[in-house]
C-alpha cells in the first residue's frame, strides 16, 4: 500500500491518522485507525484473504465491520479509489 497516498486520502476528507501499523511477515496485511471528532475508524487490510474492511470503533477496542471488499483483483490504486469511496460516505455524516 502506498502509505502517503493513504494519509492523503484521510486528510483529504477532514480526518486525522492515530495510527499505522504494517506487521513484517504478516502477507502484507495492515490497518489505519483515524478519527473525526470523537468518532473513530479503522481500515484494514487482509493480506492473506484479500480483504479491505472499513470498521467503526463503538468502544474501547470493540470495532464493528461496516463494509468489505474482496480485493484479489484491486491494484493499490483501486484501493485507494475503494477507500476515497468509503471516506467521502462516512464525511458526509459529519457535514
Amino acid at each position: 500500500m502506498d502509505k502517503a497516498a493513504l494519509y492523503k486520502a484521510i486528510n483529504d476528507a477532514q480526518f486525522s491518522v492515530e495510527e499505522f501499523e504494517a506487521p513484517p511477515r504478516v502477507f502484507g496485511s495492515w490497518h489505519v485507525v483515524f478519527n473525526r471528532g470523537n468518532q473513530k475508524f479503522r481500515i484494514v487490510y487482509d493480506g492473506r484473504d484479500s480483504f479491505l474492511s472499513l470498521e467503526r470503533n463503538r468502544t474501547l477496542n470493540d470495532w464493528e465491520d461496516n463494509t468489505y471488499v474482496v480485493s484479489t483483483t484491486m491494484s493499490s490504486e483501486q484501493k485507494i479509489m475503494q477507500i476515497n469511496s468509503w471516506l467521502l460516505n462516512i464525511a458526509k455524516k459529519f457535514d
